[in-house]
């Protein structure tokens, strides 16, 4: 058996190859269509199949199907997952003709500040990559039966050629002006070959699964594991769709808030994918595996273990970026016709969006414990009512506040996951935690890096002209192996955890 450190350190790896793609993909983007309407549309097109898929499946498979896998065995978690698939496909086939049919509508949610009719071919380029729709469906799927037997890599390969293939396309237009259907059969391109990824990884594994004697896989799909998936796709979906929400909220005030916005998306996304989202893959089977009641004590000191790696990680991403965000998002973003007002803007959004970080891998692991335990309705529960409180307060600042500069859409959704990682926390510790021994190692975690960090901040505010973009981000590169040596204590106790890969 392998350590929860080692195997995290083999998937950031891999999602970091993945997300630098993204990168290089968003720069491409940014590069060719500017902060500009057809890009609003270009990134719609883009984010929403993997949108709709993780905000209905996400939670549904973190709560249901990776438990039920790792429950079953042989013929019976062959049968699961065959059947998943058959259901989630079909199902998301028909989403994608329902949305095929009103195409104009779904624009005006997504991106509500598209000027109508000016760009004629935004309908048929939407209809073609929803053909990607069911296709992503049963990749969820996949990578949920890859993921519980621990094959974490392979589900990040594939976006890797995902993003590798987008970015083929951009390369070749470059020096044209991209069309937006071009670029949604270049989605659905890239989107067959993710999905030829996971078969050819699939196949061989499905061929050893041999049945138990007596094994029954008659009621693989009752009501209850379709009860508890509904549940789960509410809960953790919530999660998934608030940064579209606000993002949403934030494109309201003005054309091509819609691209700055996502562009800082992805730079607070890149340190949640590389850093964090590899502890929670790896967890969320090693969770479900300790859920017998005898096994409390040893469920309760893994996921503090892996809260406390997770916090510190954050909290070094965050520091870094609060002070080489303008350095950073200049070497991502600053060219083409991509201004330096539109760097500046991207600078500050992510720098909000940062102070949220921490918060998140609450979230995320709370989400992940609470689905282990079946406390699915809980979580439900307080994700609905965490959004709703946020995005009403955002949409009736920006109301009352018009012409104000003050991004509320990035102020909201870092509130958005303060506010859930404390119910989350609650729901699963109660008044057992936060204890002092915690609050005390949380306090030396932000100590520590805030120490760390104060020389750079100093560095940077007297010597930033001179360093320049490339400079910073050198210089960025730095203070965050800095910040990592300073709180490596955390880290080093995962090494004690055991991931299960049966």
């Amino acid at each position: 058996m392998k350590s929860v450190l080692f195997v995290s350190a083999l998937v950031s790896f891999v999602l970091l190859l993945g997300r630098l793609s993204g990168f290089v993909r968003e720069m491409l983007l940014a590069a060719s269509f500017g902060p500009t309407a057809t890009a609003d549309a270009a990134i719609v097109l883009l984010t929403l199949p993997d949108l709709m898929v993780g905000l209905l499946l996400a939670g549904g498979f973190n709560a249901v199907l990776i438990p039920a896998i790792k429950q079953a065995e042989g013929a019976a978690r062959i049968a699961l997952v065959w059947r998943v698939a058959c259901v989630v496909g079909v199902a998301f086939a028909v989403l994608a003709v329902i949305l095929a049919a009103m195409p104009d509508q779904v624009m005006a949610v997504m991106a509500p500040s598209l000027p109508e009719g000016e760009l004629p071919d935004l309908p048929l380029a939407f209809r073609l990559s929803l053909i990607a729709l069911p296709m992503v469906a049963v990749i969820g799927v996949a990578a949920a039966y890859l993921n519980s037997i621990g094959r974490f890599a392979v589900p990040n390969l594939s976006v890797l050629l995902f993003n590798l293939t987008l970015c083929a396309y951009l390369l070749a237009q470059q020096g044209l002006s991209p069309g937006l259907i071009g670029f949604a059969l270049a989605i659905l391109a890239a989107s067959v070959v993710r999905f030829g990824l996971h078969l050819v990884f699939m196949k061989p594994f499905l061929r050893q699964a041999k049945p138990r004697p007596g094994a029954d896989t008659s009621r693989v799909l009752d009501a209850g594991f379709v009860q508890r998936f509904a549940l789960g796709v509410l809960g953790l979906g919530v999660t998934v769709a608030a940064p579209v929400v606000f993002r949403t909220l934030y494109a309201a005030t003005g054309e091509g808030n819609l691209a700055l916005y996502s562009f800082a998306l992805k730079l607070f996304e890149l340190p949640s994918a590389i850093l964090i989202a590899p502890v929670v893959i790896v967890m969320i089977p090693k969770l479900a595996s300790l859920t017998a009641p005898e096994e409390r004590g040893a469920f309760d000191q893994a996921l503090m273990t892996a809260l406390m790696a997770g916090v510190a990680l954050a909290t070094v991403a965050a520091c870094v970026a609060f002070v080489f965000a303008v350095p950073i998002t200049g070497a991502v973003y600053g060219y083409g016709a991509m201004g330096a007002e539109g760097v500046a803007r991207v600078a500050g959004l992510t720098v909000l969006l940062m102070l949220g970080l921490p918060f998140l891998v609450v979230v995320q692991l709370g989400a992940a414990a609470l689905s282990a335990q079946g406390q699915v309705r809980q979580m439900v529960v307080w994700a609905l009512v965490c959004l709703a409180v946020t995005a009403a307060a955002v949409a009736l600042l920006q109301a009352v506040a018009q012409g104000c500069d003050l991004p509320f859409a990035a102020i909201g959704l870092t509130i958005y996951n303060a506010l859930l990682a404390g119910c989350y926390l609650a729901c699963l510790f109660g008044v057992r935690w936060p204890s002092g021994i915690t609050l005390r190692k949380i306090g030396w975690i932000v100590l520590r890096s805030v120490a760390a960090s104060l020389p750079f901040g100093a560095a940077m505010a007297y010597y930033s002209d001179m360093l320049g973009r490339w400079g910073g981000v050198g210089l960025a590169g730095t203070a965050g192996l800095l910040l990592l040596l300073a709180n490596i204590g955390p880290l080093r106790a995962l090494r004690r955890l055991q991931i299960d890969s049966r």
